[in-house]
């Protein structure tokens, strides 16, 4: 489910939520447990900050008045996010009672994470002997959706002989990402690979998203390099 506040942005639409709550609060509150004592604190949070706001409309530039609508609105929109988290349930609240309080019912079905559908790319540095570092990791193409492009895998493989023991080594340049050995998972832009004893030999690199699931996306282009 894709967070979005329920809370206005806007002054007179907080004004016009908590005076819509005050109104429908008393017929209804019993069977959600918000006391009469409760709604009247409510209504005098409101009270201050209409207050404060029409000094400062009469007074304007006035930054201590400024300071006080802001302290007002703070109070007031505190008040209300505590009582919706402590007080507003479904059930025993009903759909018709979340609108009867300027509000939508919450939704406890969380919205599937679908695979990525963006491709990956990166840059290669070479910050030292037997270094290869892949940096600038980022999105090419399309519109990623930070909820399925979690985070990138990193395949890699090494092509050659070498004195250091790996039971994977490549025969032959890979076609794509599936024909690399080895993998690494990152949240990072960037990631350092230590190849000391593997000098002079060629490594390859492809990058593909992954969701928090371990579902794929598409292979982005494979990177050569030869190791310093």
């Amino acid at each position: 489910m894709a967070y979005k506040d329920w809370m206005p942005g806007r002054r007179d639409e907080i004004m016009t939520l908590a005076k819509t709550w005050i109104m429908n609060l008393p017929s209804s509150g019993g069977a959600w447990t918000v006391s009469q004592d409760e709604i009247d604190e409510l209504a005098v949070l409101v009270e201050t900050a209409q207050e404060t706001l029409n000094d400062a409309a009469k007074n304007k530039g006035d930054e201590v008045l400024n300071a006080r609508v802001r302290e007002a609105f703070a109070a007031l929109t505190r008040y209300m996010r505590l009582m919706r988290e402590r007080k507003f349930f479904t059930p025993p609240m009903t759909e018709g009672d979340w609108l009867k309080l300027g509000m939508r019912p919450r939704d406890r079905i969380p919205t599937p994470v679908p695979p990525p559908t963006a491709q990956v790319e990166g840059n290669l540095a070479f910050p030292g002997i037997g270094l290869v570092e892949i940096v600038k990791i980022q999105m090419t193409g399309g519109k990623i959706d930070r909820r399925a492009d979690y985070g990138v895998r990193i395949y890699y493989g090494l092509l050659g002989k070498s004195a250091v023991h790996d039971n994977f080594r490549l025969t032959e340049p890979p076609a794509t990402g599936n024909d690399l050995p080895h993998s690494v998972f990152t949240r990072r832009r960037s990631h350092l690979f230590d190849f000391t004893g593997n000098s002079g030999c060629a490594v390859f690199f492809c990058m593909r998203y992954e969701n928090s699931k371990g579902e794929a996306g598409p292979w982005g282009p494979v990177l050569e390099a030869h190791i310093p």
